[in-house]
């Protein structure tokens, strides 16, 4: 069965596991009642801005009153010997590697990684922090991005690795062999672009319109003067589970696996 036909849901765990490992990395030494209260204002979709900027992110999250709150979480690399170690890894691992960029975790990889004593999901040992609250350490806030990061995650577990110092700037430079490969270098045909999916809104004209057929009644058109206009102009289609802050990556990399996928 294919990967994403057998986890359509983020509620299917069973293939992703890595959702439960970043989680319990998370839970473990917080403050539970925020932590719990975290993850109630996700599901109410109380971050109104998020940006994660490889091993930093960023966000607003609204308390559901009248406060918004920022947050800042930066994530510590993994630094020296363990640093050249995962890139070793890496290089004899291009296949897993790239199965982690199209969305596919092997629990056996990380195993690997285990086993040379590198823990790439973080715990909150592994990240400083910062909120406007500046109520109390650990903050239902900040608990909150953390439940996003999960999510984002799920889908994307090649930003475990982003996290953690390893970018997919890195990756591919690591790949390639080609500590100059950068992300930049890489053009999209036009259909994998997102203004290739602009729709544009039909323009508002009623001279064609005959009141008594249209709506089926006689009505003054002088009445309608004071309706405003729709001020949608463009919208765009994306693919699927890719979320427009995460678009940018998946248009980088998509033309590059399409062409080099089988060198591997």
């Amino acid at each position: 069965m294919d990967f994403d036909q057998e986890n359509n849901s983020v509620d299917n765990h069973s293939h992703i596991w890595w959702h439960d490992a970043i989680y319990q990395k998370f839970y473990e030494n917080s403050n539970i009642t925020k932590f719990n209260l975290g993850r109630k204002l996700f599901n109410k979709r109380a971050i109104t801005y998020f940006e994660i900027d490889e091993a930093c992110v960023e966000a607003v999250v609204f308390d559901g009153k009248k406060g918004y709150y920022e947050v800042t979480i930066e994530f510590k690399p993994i630094a020296g010997i363990l640093r050249e170690k995962l890139i070793e890894l890496i290089k004899d691992r291009m296949d897993n590697v790239l199965d982690i960029i199209n969305g596919k975790f092997s629990k056996e990889f990380y195993d690997e990684m285990k086993d040379i004593g590198i823990d790439i999901f973080p715990g909150w040992a592994n990240f400083t922090y910062r909120c406007t609250c500046k109520k109390s350490k650990k903050c239902d806030h900040v608990a909150t991005v953390l439940h996003r990061i999960i999510n984002e995650v799920t889908f994307n577990p090649i930003l475990i690795f982003a996290l953690r110092g390893i970018s997919i700037e890195n990756i591919y430079q690591i790949i390639l062999d080609d500590e100059d490969f950068e992300m930049e270098d890489i053009e999209l045909p036009e259909e994998l672009t997102p203004e290739f999916y602009s729709v544009g809104s039909s323009p508002h004209d009623e001279t064609a319109i005959t009141p008594n057929e249209y709506y089926g009644t006689e009505i003054n058109l002088s009445m309608l003067d004071d309706i405003k206009e729709s001020y949608l102009k463009y919208s765009q289609v994306y693919h699927g589970k890719i979320r427009d802050e995460f678009y940018d990556i998946y248009k980088n990399i998509t033309k590059y696996l399409k062409v080099n996928i089988k060198k591997f």
